[in-house]
């Protein structure tokens, strides 16, 4: 297939061989036949001047038609893991030279979402290795989803959504997104907003003066309020509202090894935050114990 082919929002997939590109495909098989979307698979082929040095005697030309065999085998393998679990889905395939992250970055303004595979990371890591997720959630438009396999021995399906919430626009944007996700795939919504008592009422205060249980009221009927416009659109969610002290990232990580899917924004409060995939996310991506939806 040309690069330059284009569908209406489809699902975008990276593929690079590995087990957790697979495990992705087939995911995004499965979601796509649910909400009727056609699936791209998509292969970035690696730089041929990094098999040009010392003690290498093929050609350009000859090296990256190895490279694309490769690439074949592995989109190959993705073709029908997809089709095992949706045969009739539209499906299509890319091998393009850009980097992942370019070429998604060209697509998004037209995918419904992109699928990546993650294994267990941390910065860290990400660091050694290139961060190429996270690269990928700071440089598109549309929702990314990090697939990665549940932690859980009994997951299944009946397992809630779990969608951060603080406030911020891209934060409402995961709200929506999350009942979306759920109403498709009939599961019920815990929206969670977690504070902290500094950012409540400000530092220098005196935990004697303060009335713990008004504040603690106050948090859960700002969750509320800010929940509820969106629930009433999504008559057969089931939510749940869970309002906790303490820092966000944890209380995500932990919800996580309950859930189908942690949805987040893409940016958070710090100064940073109109500028980079904010830290709770990026924690996400590294720690959580299912699949993590970003949203921007």
């Amino acid at each position: 297939m040309d690069e330059s082919t284009n569908d209406a929002m489809p699902i975008y997939v990276g593929i690079d061989g590995s087990v957790p590109a697979l495990e992705a495909a087939r995911w995004a098989g499965e979601y796509a036949a649910r909400i009727r979307r056609s699936v791209v698979l998509v292969h970035s082929l690696p730089d041929v001047t990094w098999y040009l040095g010392t003690g290498v005697l093929a050609g350009e030309q000859e090296i990256l038609g190895e490279l694309r065999e490769v690439g074949r085998q592995a989109l190959d393998a993705a073709e029908r893991a997809v089709r095992e679990v949706n045969p009739s889905i539209d499906l299509r395939a890319v091998q393009t030279r850009k980097s992942v992250t370019d070429y998604f970055e060209s697509v998004s303004d037209d995918a419904h979402v992109i699928v990546v595979g993650s294994r267990r990371s941390s910065a860290l890591t990400d660091l050694v290795l290139g961060g190429e997720v996270i690269r990928v959630c700071n440089s598109v438009e549309c929702p990314v989803l990090v697939w990665r396999a549940h932690s859980a021995d009994d997951a299944d399906a009946d397992m809630p959504v779990v969608v951060g919430v603080d406030g911020t626009e891209s934060s409402n944007h995961a709200l929506l997104a999350a009942f979306e996700f759920a109403d498709t795939v009939k599961a019920p919504v815990i929206a969670t907003h977690a504070w902290q008592i500094a950012e409540s009422v400000g530092v220098g205060y005196t935990a004697g003066l303060i009335d713990w249980d008004r504040l603690r009221s106050d948090q859960r009927q700002w969750l509320r309020d800010t929940v509820n416009p969106i629930a009433d659109s999504f008559a057969d969610v089931a939510v749940t509202c869970a309002s906790v002290e303490g820092q966000a990232a944890h209380h995500l990580r932990t919800l996580s090894a309950s859930a189908q899917l942690v949805v987040v924004g893409s940016r958070g409060r710090g100064k940073m935050a109109g500028a980079l995939l904010g830290s709770v996310s990026q924690n996400m991506i590294h720690y959580a114990q299912c699949p993590v939806l970003v949203v921007h």
